[in-house]
């Protein structure tokens, strides 16, 4: 298969990713029941996000004779996107405050 249709599945990915990221948001924010499923999908869409950006950041340096050093921060940063987005997730279908500096990250109780 091209390299180009995974880039334009790791797209549409994301794309559906943001999506259910927010509904589910919404959703445990109003404390509705469905937002489990919700959540359930959006772990789906995480990890194939992560599947098919592992597959083409593997097919890039393998490809390259010489990687741009940008594709290790364009991973790098990916992930802690996916990780984050889990871990926000998860602090408000625990009723945790969610956090929104780096201070709160430090002094917060948990």
């Amino acid at each position: 298969m091209p390299i180009t249709a995974f880039v334009h599945t790791h797209v549409l990915l994301w794309i559906l990713l943001l999506v259910t990221f927010f509904v589910a948001f919404s959703m445990y924010k109003n404390g509705k029941s469905a937002a489990k499923g919700v959540h359930m999908a959006f772990r789906l869409l995480l990890l194939l996000t992560f599947g098919t950006g592992l597959y083409l950041y593997i097919t890039i340096m393998g490809q390259s004779a010489n990687p741009d050093g940008l594709y290790h921060a364009k991973i790098t940063a990916g992930l802690l996107v996916l990780i984050f987005g889990e871990l926000t997730l998860v602090r408000l279908k625990k009723g945790n405050p969610i956090p929104v500096s780096c201070l709160d990250l430090r002094y917060s109780s948990s």
